[in-house]
């Protein structure tokens, strides 16, 4: 089910020539905004935390051993590397359709033909 038709013309909200029609689907989500907002907190504080705890580690791991900032350096690589995958699977996951559901999302050609 479309929600909302968004046309584009001459003057974009950016300035950009663009023509054709959007369609937006409506959010299929049965939940409350304010369980939304602490699933999207608690994902961002996890992230967060997946990214500084091994830099943590890694700094820690330097006091003990009175290196300078060799592990530090690779804790903190290894939690952006574990953030970047968090991030792509969070989106993976989101720009699927749930099970039951088909696609509600229709491609638009630039002339504004559906299919």
């Amino acid at each position: 089910m479309v929600s909302r038709v968004i046309q584009f013309g001459e003057n974009s909200a950016f300035g950009w020539p663009t023509t054709g029609i959007a369609f937006m689907a409506k959010p299929s989500d049965d939940r409350s905004v304010l369980a939304i907002a602490f699933e999207w907190s608690f994902t961002v504080m996890t992230i967060s935390a997946g990214m500084v705890l091994p830099g943590l580690a890694g700094y820690w791991v330097d006091q003990k051993l009175g290196t300078h900032v060799v592990f530090l350096l690779m804790g903190l690589a290894l939690g952006c590397g574990l953030a970047a995958v968090s991030l792509v699977r969070i989106a993976n996951r989101k720009s699927q359709p749930k099970s039951g559901e088909k696609g509600d999302q229709e491609s638009v050609r630039r002339d504004g033909h559906v299919g």
